[in-house]
Order: structure tokens, then C-alpha cells, then sequence
């Protein structure tokens, strides 16, 4: 949990090819998390909801249907679309060695 998570909403907009395609629950947001997430209190699972590892359920504006899943390195992808057919997003992080050198690493 954020330091500041009471002023963090519970749903956050999730962008989608023409603006905010739906909403997900900030708590599930955090790559670092390996594990099929658990409902909080007061927060159920919206019926239809399917959990794998990686995926983050998105609703609609009444927080009751899902309509479609955040995938890594993907992103927001409809419910009823190929994750495949969707291009991957790639990002290049650069680090400096103490040698001067720079270090790249592109991962998709």
C-alpha cells in the first residue's frame, strides 16, 4: 500500500484507443505482485471478472461488468479482442556504470 493511499481513489481510468476506456482498481495496478489478487472490503469483484496472473480486471462507469483486462507490456485490451492481435509496447531503460558507460535494456 502507497504511503498516501487515502488519497488514492479505489478505481483509476484506464486509457483506451479513444480516451477512458473503463476503470480498475488501483490496488491490483502493482506489477510486483505475483498473485491472483484478493477481494478488499467493500470492493467485490464484478461478476464476469477472470483472474491470471498479470491480467487487471477493467469495468465500466457503474463498476459492475467487466469490459476487458489490462495486459503487461499490452495494455487496456476489449473483452472479447485477441490479446495477441494487440501490438506490444516496448520500453528502453537507460543506467550509468560507474565507468562512465551507459547500459541499455529494451524489454516488450
Amino acid at each position: 500500500m502507497p504511503p498516501n493511499a487515502i488519497d488514492v481513489p479505489d478505481f483509476i481510468g484506464v486509457a483506451g484507443p479513444e480516451g477512458i476506456a473503463g476503470y480498475a482498481r488501483w490496488d491490483l495496478l502493482d506489477p510486483s505482485q505475483n498473485l491472483p489478487p484478493q477481494p478488499a472490503d467493500g470492493l467485490p469483484f464484478p461478476s464476469g471478472t477472470t483472474f491470471e496472473v498479470g491480467l487487471v480486471p477493467v469495468c465500466d462507469e457503474s463498476l459492475t461488468s467487466v469490459v476487458g483486462h489490462i495486459y503487461g507490456h499490452r495494455g487496456f485490451v476489449p473483452l472479447g479482442t485477441d490479446p495477441e492481435s494487440v501490438p506490444k509496447m516496448c520500453a528502453t531503460s537507460v543506467s550509468g556504470n560507474v565507468d562512465g558507460t551507459e547500459e541499455r535494456r529494451t524489454t516488450c
